[in-house]
């Protein structure tokens, strides 16, 4: 069968360097659709061909909604989200903004009769009338239900790249903080929230960071006579994480449905930040002392589970974050050539996609001491912890304790990609190498590749630190 090719720049006309849209109305339609000439001008008001296809996209769809509802006279059977876009493509095809009858009511009279004029045809089908006179009513939806919406169709795209386990802890904080909501003001369609509910809701995250006298007077007695244990409290930026997750829902909610100008509730809800005192890092890192005596030699970590324990000493001499070493595959360990090195790149298989923390984590990292020792032993990575880094850092942190294997009581797994840092600066190793080596920003553009592996495995050996090949 021939393949017809669809021209990206169809409907496109540049007219004294700004864009238009002409489209032929359909011969079948011409005795129909009366509002219209043979042929459809509409300025797109942009002379950027990009901008100018994304606005001839949303042209192009409503009116092949708008003539499919004319030849089947019928609404679609979709849910309410479906018939209220509908609606509004219908309204912008017919050349007005979607309004609400309420509104609708509230406009000019002008063009209150410009929209009626527009559907007065006795062949205009019922959808198009609802959707210019804005009797298609708004959707109801509680928060919950915006969220289903948000993850499937507006942050599709975002979530692509995100494992099961990293797609799961992103909608877990939304969900947390749509709970949080529901506790304080109950579970209400969305269209109903007004300001003094997103003010109670505020109201209710003062009372969890600041609490008043008598409510620390409380918590005291309940220390003092119950479990011995004082209520949480929590800090300014998690009361402002949880009124951002809901403020950025409603916000995109509304956008999608063709809602941009709705005025949102929980704007400017946001608690102002205490400037904080520069202090030391809460995890401090090990020092090369102990590293060696206590992770390089010796029995100490022999309890802990092969796999488990191969990732704790790559950290050694990598720097990487335990995720990065955890979701390394096959094909991200190159022990052949040169520069034995591994590549911490995020996985673009849709069946099996990978989100790195940053985009300038991604990176690669020569293989030199007790790193190149346990890569020669584990060469198809860590399945044990494959995208469950978490599982891998509960379990290393608690044998770590409870082997008194923790130099303070301040430290943790994570202490070892700062004693990798500190390590660097002691080998004078150059400061934008460094950065790169740990997956952080540089301050300019990059060019080249900061000297490449080779110098960089030059760096490494000059620290690598003394080890038992026995304790791999």
């Amino acid at each position: 069968m021939r393949r017809i090719k669809i021209s990206p720049d169809r409907y496109l006309h540049c007219r004294g360097g700004i864009y238009q849209y002409h489209r032929r109305v359909p011969a079948q339609l011409a005795l129909i659709d009366k509002r219209f000439p043979p042929i459809i001008r509409l300025s797109l008001e942009t002379d950027d061909i990009l901008t100018a296809r994304e606005k001839r996209n949303i042209y192009e769809q409503a009116h092949n909604d708008y003539w499919a509802a004319l030849i089947s006279d019928e609404c679609s059977a979709g849910d309410a989200l479906d018939r209220y876009g509908q609606a509004v493509r219908h309204a912008k095809a017919l050349g007005f903004s979607y309004r609400t009858a309420a509104e609708v009511a509230k406009l000019p009279i002008e063009e209150i009769v410009q929209r009626v004029v527009a559907v007065m045809g006795e062949k205009t089908p019922a959808t198009a009338v609802q959707a210019v006179l804005g009797t298609v009513d708004l959707p109801a939806v509680t928060f919950t239900e915006v969220l289903e919406i948000y993850e499937k169709m507006i942050a599709s795209t975002q979530l692509m790249g995100k494992s099961v386990r990293q797609r799961a802890r992103w909608k877990t904080k939304l969900e947390w903080a749509i709970a949080g909501f529901h506790d304080v003001i109950g579970v209400v369609e969305i269209g109903s929230i007004t300001r003094e509910m997103t003010t109670r809701y505020k109201e209710y995250w003062v009372k969890k960071i600041v609490p008043d006298v008598k409510d620390r007077k409380d918590q005291q007695a309940s220390k003092d006579q119950l479990s011995g244990e004082r209520p949480k409290l929590y800090s300014v930026s998690t009361g402002n994480r949880a009124i951002g997750a809901l403020s950025k829902l409603y916000k995109a909610y509304y956008t999608h449905i063709g809602q941009r100008d709705r005025q949102n509730p929980f704007a400017d809800l946001s608690f102002s930040e205490p400037k904080k005192k520069k202090r030391k890092a809460i995890r401090p890192p090990f020092s090369t002392g102990w590293i060696v005596e206590k992770f390089l030699h010796g029995s100490a970590l022999d309890g802990m589970n092969e796999e488990a324990r191969g990732i704790f000493l790559a950290l050694i001499e990598t720097g990487a974050r335990p995720a990065e070493i955890c979701n390394l595959r096959r094909d991200d360990i190159v022990l052949d050539g040169p520069v034995p090195h591994i590549r911490i790149r995020p996985s673009m298989d849709l069946d099996d996609p990978f989100e790195l923390k940053t985009g300038s984590s991604e990176r690669d990292i020569p293989l030199v001491g007790v790193a190149l020792k346990v890569f020669q032993k584990f060469q198809d990575g860590f399945p044990r912890y494959y995208d469950n880094s978490n599982s891998f850092s509960a379990t290393c942190n608690k044998y770590l304790e409870e082997n008194n294997l923790l130099e303070t009581e301040k430290h943790v797994v994570y202490s070892l990609r700062h004693a990798f840092e500190d390590r660097m600066k002691n080998a004078k190793i150059d400061a934008e190498v460094r950065k790169m080596m740990v997956g952080h920003s540089i301050d300019r553009p990059e060019y080249g590749e900061g000297g490449g592996l080779r110098l960089w495995q030059k760096g490494l050996k000059r620290m690598a630190l003394p080890f038992d090949p026995r304790v791999v």
